[in-house]
């Protein structure tokens, strides 16, 4: 995958920069100015750097522009291939970090390793057993109200209250 990412992202260059304007040429008529090879190394150096599929999308683009009457500069027409290019160049970007990331060897765990796990377990289990229900100590007064029921504007329940009232008596 990250192969065809790669093609995918690369440059055009300056014979598919040529290329691709050669439509525009044809809408917009050639000038003097086409002949000159000064005339297109500024598109060279603007647009090709830019991938063959961000540049055919942004010269189409242009070509469907209501606003578009000439032959377009080297600025604008490279702002409009940017946006088909960033997803590209993001796409071929993340391929080659993914494959930059090292891969975690897991290790196989060893016999030993599995008995102190177990150990731990064992610990624990008893522990547990030691500290049951009977273990915990109890609210003094007896059980705690259940706190199921609609609460009164202060947030206690009705059967909250009388165990604070019956405190408070004794």
């Amino acid at each position: 995958m990250l192969p065809k990412l790669m093609a995918r992202a690369s440059p055009a260059g300056d014979d598919r920069v040529r290329n691709a304007l050669q439509p525009l040429i044809l809408v917009y008529g050639a000038s003097e100015a086409t002949r000159s090879p000064a005339f297109w190394q500024a598109y060279y150096r603007a647009l090709a750097p830019l991938p063959v599929e961000a540049l055919a999308r942004g010269v189409e683009d242009y070509l469907a522009a209501p606003d578009s009457e000439f032959f377009p500069k080297p600025g604008p027409l490279r702002a409009l291939c940017d946006k088909h290019a960033e997803p590209i160049f993001k796409a071929a970007s993340r391929a080659r970090r993914a494959l930059e990331v090292p891969q975690h060897k897991r290790t196989p765990i060893t016999d030993e390793e599995r008995a102190r796990v177990a150990q731990m377990a064992r610990e624990a289990g008893e522990k547990l057993s030691l500290t049951g229900a009977a273990a915990w100590p109890q609210p003094p007064g007896g059980e705690m109200p259940s706190i199921a029921g609609k609460a009164d504007e202060g947030g206690l329940t009705a059967q909250m209250r009388e165990l604070m009232a019956r405190r408070a008596e004794a």
